[in-house]
């Protein structure tokens, strides 16, 4: 993703497995100011655990 493609001002969610690697990325993002970074807290674990929906999508080897 190209970063310029997301508009000054907006939200930007940041989300992986666990937590770990979108906080990493905050801390990096964050530097840019423009933009508005959250990390969600726990990751697709925790939000899978909330009861969020989650749509999984299998994709075939070939």
């Amino acid at each position: 993703m190209d970063p310029d493609s997301v508009p000054a001002g907006s939200e930007v969610l940041l989300l992986c497995q666990s937590g770990m690697r979108s906080r990493i990325a905050m801390s990096i993002l964050s530097q840019d100011r423009t933009r508005r970074y959250v990390n969600v807290r726990g990751g697709m674990v925790a939000w899978a655990n909330d009861g969020l929906p989650v749509t999984r999508e299998v994709k075939e080897c070939q």
